[in-house]
């Protein structure tokens, strides 16, 4: 799937790598939390379970260069036709430079037009402005907050909740 500045393409085991290095980077750590794998080939069986067991979709974000910059999650409930969505530009010199905005519109695309969803929900960190003004330009609405749902250094950080109807991505995105 491409769009003007980047390509999502179906996670591979070697893209483990880079999700490894990514999550254990204090600059992304302080938005997505701590690792939750000790190595590479750890974090690619714990992603293959999910992707496996679990109904998770992984796409890697590539710059048009073929540099992979960060990641999609997908984690689909058919039954309820929904998903949970996160995203992370894992590279910080592609940060505030429109590749997480490409990479939502065409997450988004992806699960209303092709998985057939009607709902979306994801998960942001109370602080985390910038990706909550990204999410509301698309049309996602704050359903709720999670208090102290994470421990972040020792402290307790609320998430926020927020989720987007496929009508109303229709009617603010197309």
């Amino acid at each position: 799937m491409k769009k003007n500045k980047i390509i999502l393409r179906k996670f591979t085991k070697s893209d483990s790598v880079k999700l490894f290095k990514w999550a254990r980077d204090p600059a992304l750590i302080k938005y997505i939390g701590s690792p939750e794998s000790s190595s590479a080939e750890e974090e690619y069986q714990r992603l293959l379970n999910k992707v496996k067991n679990f109904g998770r979709i992984i796409f890697i974000i590539e710059a048009k260069e073929r540099k992979p910059i960060g990641y999609v999650y997908i984690d689909v409930d058919e039954k309820n036709k929904k998903a949970e969505f996160s995203i992370a530009v894992g590279e910080k010199d592609y940060w505030g430079k429109g590749y997480g905005t490409e990479s939502v519109k065409i997450a988004l695309d992806y699960i209303f037009d092709q998985l057939k969803l009607n709902r979306v929900f994801l998960k942001v960190l109370t602080f985390n402005l910038p990706a909550i003004k990204l999410y509301k330009k698309f049309g996602f609405k704050k359903e709720g907050t999670l208090r102290e749902d994470v421990c972040l250094n020792g402290k307790y950080k609320d998430f926020i909740i927020m989720g987007l109807l496929k009508k109303e991505y229709e009617n603010k995105n197309r």
